[in-house]
């Protein structure tokens, strides 16, 4: 069998690339490996929350948007807080991806539900499949999430850190339109959230450090932190989760993973490979900066963190930022990296 772009993985990343790719003309193929059961599963444990800048291009529908969310708040030890305006969603991410795909497949992109067991060089990217004929391609974008089998057997790197999370749904409820996250040594100098879902909330932290909600379900999975050396090798892609582009100080990998899927697909209709590479390395979303903050934030006690946002007491990240940097002008980059977090990081 013979293609001209193999993605696989249809998660947010894989799905959003098949759909852009619907009207190109080429002969792509999507691959999946889970049951619709598992995907829904799978897809449910996500805080969800996504800019209105990252959903561009993709026709979200309005019943794809379970809440709007207007402010996101960060609480600080010390009873100090941060209120930020923001405009953006919580989605039902999986009623987004199966809409996706399906429109991408009304429009002849060829969805296989199947396992990939190899990857070999040979006259482009051929692929072994469990339970399917061998598949011969030109482009192979790998949208296979955090144990990427692309990045495995084409580029043979791994993401600096394997981030365990665990979440919860339930139907307590929290403040409508706000995304809150609370920072604490208690959550491993990360963060716990409470975000609105539906009629109820989503909370979660850290694996084993979420404060465990009553009547809830619970669920967990891994995110990867910390860009790869290389997110295209020849005619291979890695986007999204693959290539460790979850943002480092809030996790967040909605937006990476929407926006990798495009750069890809652009440089893919353009024959220019390289220009997703160079795309990436401009991009403020791959600014070293984030590692760096959240390095230092895992450095600080709840004391620190008290103090970092003692200043915080005006509404607007601009006012509070320059009053803090004036008491603190050594951590002006530190208070620079959260202000490109809420920009860039969600």
């Amino acid at each position: 069998m013979e293609a001209d772009v193999i993605i696989i993985g249809s998660g947010p990343a894989g799905s959003s690339a098949a759909y852009r790719l619907r009207d190109s003309g080429l002969r792509v193929v999507l691959i999946e490996r889970l049951s619709d059961s598992q995907f829904e599963r799978y897809h449910r444990i996500c805080g969800a929350g996504v800019s209105s800048h990252s959903l561009k291009g993709l026709d979200i529908q309005e019943e794809e948007i379970l809440n709007d969310v207007h402010t996101l708040r960060v609480r600080f030890p010390g009873d100090h807080f941060v209120n930020l305006k923001i405009k953006g969603h919580i989605i039902d991410r999986p009623a987004l991806l199966l809409r996706l795909r399906r429109e991408a497949m009304e429009k002849g992109v060829q969805f296989i539900r199947d396992s990939v067991i190899s990857i070999e060089e040979d006259q482009g990217y051929l692929l072994k499949l469990k339970n399917s004929e061998d598949i011969r391609t030109k482009y192979l974008i790998g949208a296979d999430g955090a144990y990427s089998v692309v990045r495995k057997h084409l580029f043979k790197t791994t993401p600096q850190i394997m981030l365990k999370v665990e979440e919860y749904h339930s139907d307590n409820k929290t403040e409508e339109g706000i995304l809150d996250f609370v920072m604490s040594v208690r959550y491993a100098h990360f963060y716990q959230w409470y975000f609105p879902y539906r009629d109820g909330r989503c909370t979660g932290a850290i694996n084993g450090y979420a404060e465990k909600e009553e009547n809830s379900v619970r669920g967990a999975r891994t995110i990867p932190l910390g860009w790869v050396p290389e997110i295209v090798k020849g005619n291979a892609f890695l986007i999204g989760d693959a290539a460790g582009m979850p943002n480092p100080m809030t996790a967040g990998g909605l937006r990476a993973a929407f926006l990798s899927a495009e750069a890809a697909v652009r440089a893919i209709i353009k024959n220019n490979p390289q220009s997703y590479q160079k795309w990436w390395e401009h991009s403020k979303m791959s600014d070293r900066r984030f590692s760096k903050a959240q390095k230092a934030f895992e450095e600080m006690s709840d004391e620190d963190f008290a103090e970092f946002a003692r200043y915080f007491t005006m509404k607007g990240i601009w006012r509070n930022g320059f009053i803090s940097f004036l008491h603190h002008p050594k951590l002006l980059w530190l208070y620079l990296g959260c202000l490109m977090s809420y920009r860039h990081g969600w």
